[in-house]
């Protein structure tokens, strides 16, 4: 870049002549050039005063923000440099003239890795931002964008670690790729109805970023546009503009294998301006519990809601055509489908359509009822003319699950990888908990298995290291392959604590054998690895742990 260069002349006085020069002004051979600089001791601009000297015209006026250093391009300037936002200020306000003409651009790497720019403001008269103009400026933590802006350069804002706010303009058409990638403390957003286009990886690792809302001019999401966003709670895109969502957009990475405990994602709604779904678009949301896909989406890539294992409800749009393979593996929850669309064919329990099916128990049409239910409590139910089975729950918080007395079972997989889950006490009628329901469930401490219950299946309660205290009142039930197991491993609590049994000693020895191969953790071989107490209604004589009903809670007699 070139420069016009000042320079003030240190007062010389010649002894021998008796002359002082003070102030002498020179100027360099790049006076021609069109950049232009402006610099101050002070970062607070001085006040205009009409006693001014005259300058020649090659000489610009004195102007506000002088630390400012600008480019003449064409018939207006563009920001290439900063100099005065200091760490205790932090503030930059771009002027919208300099020299009489309008600023209409930030310059590539203009603020690049500026330490102490802690708040930009850019005027209305700027209509774009180039690349890098502020990437790595890592105390930069606000920025408003005048509503002149339409395009937004690649790495923009890039690695600006502690950004939390920013205003977008309402003119926005286009945010280049990695605009905002690994902007870790960026806060809400909201776009404007005029974005048409956010460029790949775009707000990849904005990882506290909790909301985003759509604009309807919206066409294009990038490939890892918003990946690893993992505190983002939802995604809804509403009616507009024909929309592509590309290749894991909204992706989320398996980190260490856990890619469950890292996902906040818990509601999907693509509203009728969507047209396709790349693959892996979603993988990983393994919190999102229903997904609503509009009417104009006519293609679903592969593994694109793969390991959304709380996705309990799908409803696919009337122009879906196409469903590639393996699009929904893995989200085993899925219990109702709602097809739309006349151009696929949808049955539970096929594979077909990418798995959407596989698992579910129904496959409803426009004009029939849903078979769903949610209680006040975020327990969520499946009733037929058959049964009724509590199939899931959704929870912010640490929730003690307590069965109704009218649910006949809890659904395979209901609470799998579910951390959320404090104790469950299972209703009086439920008679089968599913496979794996509680499998993996970390915060799980006590379970009450009542007198209905005849059957658990293989690793109901597998890898629940904190559950010690389990009550089992049915004499008559089987139990699985590692229903019980625990999770090896030296910080894992692998004994339990007491079990206890509404029956005799003799009982107890009768219902071990119909628990299945790997349940030595709870049931014990040649050692003893839990209490069993055993129920009686008196104060026992006899050797051993015996309980009894206090107040309709399970006490250990004294």
């Amino acid at each position: 870049m070139r420069k016009k260069l000042l320079a003030t002349c240190i007062s010389v006085f010649l002894l021998a002549s008796g002359v002082a020069l003070s102030g002498c002004y020179f100027e360099t051979p790049e006076q021609s050039s069109s950049s232009q600089s402006s610099q101050s001791s002070d970062s607070t601009p001085p006040e205009s005063s009409s006693s001014s000297s005259s300058s020649s015209d090659s000489t610009p006026p004195e102007v506000e923000n002088k630390d400012l250093e600008f480019e003449l391009v064409g018939n207006s300037y563009k920001v290439v440099g900063v100099g005065g936002a200091t760490k205790e200020t932090g503030k930059v306000e771009i002027p919208a003239e300099y020299n009489g003409l309008p600023v209409t651009a930030i310059g590539e790497r203009a603020f690049y890795n500026e330490y102490e720019l802690g708040w930009i403001v850019i005027p209305d008269s700027v209509t774009v931002i180039e690349k890098e103009a502020f990437a790595h400026c890592p105390n930069l933590r606000t920025v408003e964008m005048g509503n002149g802006v339409t395009e937004l350069g690649e790495k923009g804002f890039y690695n600006c670690s502690m950004l939390r706010n920013v205003t977008f303009s309402q003119a926005l058409v286009n945010i280049g790729n990695s605009a905002f990638q690994d902007c870790r403390r960026l806060q809400a957003i909201e776009f404007p109805n005029t974005l048409e286009r956010i460029g790949n990886n775009a707000f990849d690792y904005c990882e506290v970023m909790p909301s985003v809302k759509f604009g309807t001019g919206l066409k294009y999401i990038g490939v890892e546009a918003f990946k690893n966003c993992v505190k983002l709670t939802e995604v809804v895109i509403p009616d507009g503009a024909p929309t592509q969502i590309d290749s894991r957009a909204f992706a989320i990475e398996n980190l260490n294998g856990n890619v469950q405990f890292r996902s906040s994602l818990k509601r999907i709604v693509l509203g009728n301006s969507v047209v396709s779904i790349g693959s892996e678009a979603f993988v990983g949301a393994a919190k999102v519990y229903t997904i609503e896909i509009g009417d104009s989406v006519t293609t679903i890539g592969s593994n694109a809601f793969a390991n959304c294992r709380k996705l309990y409800y799908v409803a696919l749009g009337s122009s879906v055509i196409s469903i590639a393979s393996n699009a929904f593996t893995k989200s085993d929850a899925i219990r109702e489908v709602y097809n739309r669309s006349s151009k696929i064919t949808v049955t539970a329990g096929t594979s077909g359509n990418g798995g959407v099916a596989i698992n579910a128990y129904y496959v409803r049409k426009p004009g029939e009822p849903t078979r769903l239910s949610k209680d006040a409590n975020g327990l969520v139910f499946y009733t037929d003319s058959t049964k009724k089975v509590l199939i899931n729950g959704e929870f912010d918080e640490r929730t003690n699950i307590v069965v109704p007395n009218d649910v006949d079972e809890i659904a395979d997989k209901a609470f799998y990888n579910d951390t959320y889950v404090a104790s469950l006490d299972v209703g009086t009628k439920c008679k089968v908990i599913g496979e794996s329901a509680f499998h993996n469930c970390y915060t799980l401490e006590k379970v009450i298995l009542r007198e209905g219950m005849t059957q658990i299946k293989n690793q109901a309660f597998m890898n629940n290291h904190a559950l010690v205290s389990v009550h089992i009142y049915s004499k008559s039930i089987t139990v699985g392959t590692a229903a019980f197991k625990k999770k090896a491993g030296e910080n894992e609590s692998k004994a339990y604590g007491t079990i206890y049994f509404k029956g005799t000693a003799a009982e107890w020895e009768t219902a071990k054998n119909k628990f299945g191969g790997s349940n030595e953790d709870f049931i014990g071989t040649e050692e003893k690895v839990a209490d069993v107490a055993y129920y009686s209604e008196t104060q026992p004589t006899g050797e051993g742990k015996y309980w009894h009903f206090v107040d309709n809670k399970a006490t250990l007699w004294k």
